[in-house]
């Protein structure tokens, strides 16, 4: 169960178009997903829609062909709806269009199936099955996970790990790391990690992503605060480290739980012989 959301920035800081460098950068609109580069385009792929203003949260899950999102904020569905039926999406509530990998149209690789709903647009890979009356909050797999976050204004779920970033009393970012093990015992190692830990792809210390853990363990689950420290000549914070390190498997703390999950995946795939059992029995009958 892969889950993610992004953090909604200011209408003020749109409008200006002033940067906060300890929010706007790419690490928390990178949470559209594929979409996200794309985003700042008033006309995307033929929809003369402006996604990035009108955009307040987005949320993704899983991973394609299955993977699917929504996008919430202020939407005219009947003309949105319309506008992808101009480019050939066709279908009573669901609309669907077939892969254009000939002529690489963006929304047919990232949104070949979608629902357009008052105040959000549902979409999803080829494979995906779109219901409109669920949530992600409902879902019994990440609720531990979902509890332990908080109120984040970006996260993602992957596994037994989730990593979240909410503004603290002074509105600047502090991260949230969440994991599946003994709280106690789980939550003082992640923290030992940041202050004296190393990344294992690229040798730098922990430190110089997170600085100040906090231990607080949530029921079943370890939890520790970080705070971000100030980096650059614009004193920027870097909250995009925490979810980069958490795609790549490398959280402080973590490394060794991450390795576990990717070697249950192969053992599992070993156990499966080449095939299917039927090439099996076919190699002992030679």
């Amino acid at each position: 169960m892969w889950s993610e959301w992004f953090h909604e920035l200011s209408e003020e800081d749109l409008e200006e178009g002033v940067r906060d460098f300890n929010w706007s950068s790419h690490e928390l609109t990178v949470r559209f997903g594929d979409l996200a580069n794309y985003l700042m385009l008033d006309d995307l792929d033929g929809i003369e829609f402006d996604f990035y203003e009108a955009v307040d949260q987005a949320v993704s899950a899983g991973q394609p062909p299955e993977q699917v999102g929504a996008l919430y904020g202020e939407f005219d569905a009947e003309s949105l709806r319309s506008e992808f039926a101009d480019l050939g999406w066709e279908g009573e509530e669901v609309l669907e269009t077939e892969l254009d990998f000939e002529g690489a149209r963006l929304l047919s690789m990232y949104m070949p199936r979608v629902l357009t709903e008052e105040d959000r647009l549902l979409y999803g890979r080829q494979n995906a099955d779109l219901e409109s009356d669920t949530s992600a909050t409902d879902d019994e797999r990440i609720q531990e996970q979902l509890d332990c976050l908080g109120d984040v204004v970006a996260g993602a779920i992957t596994g037994g790990i989730a990593v979240g970033v909410a503004p603290d009393d002074d509105d600047l970012p502090r991260g949230v790391i969440c994991a599946e093990g003994d709280p106690e015992e789980l939550s003082e190692t992640i923290a030992q990690e940041v202050e004296s830990g190393a990344s294992w792809r690229n040798g730098r210390p922990y430190s110089e992503y997170f600085i100040d853990p906090e231990e607080d363990p949530h029921g079943e689950l370890a939890r520790v605060y970080v705070n971000f420290p100030e980096v650059g000549e614009d004193d920027a914070r870097l909250p995009y480290n925490l979810f980069n390190l958490h795609f790549q498997q490398d959280l402080p703390g973590l490394v060794d739980e991450a390795d576990a999950e990717f070697q249950d995946l192969m053992d599992d795939a070993l156990d499966s012989p080449l095939g299917g059992e039927d090439n099996d029995d076919d190699a002992e009958d030679q």
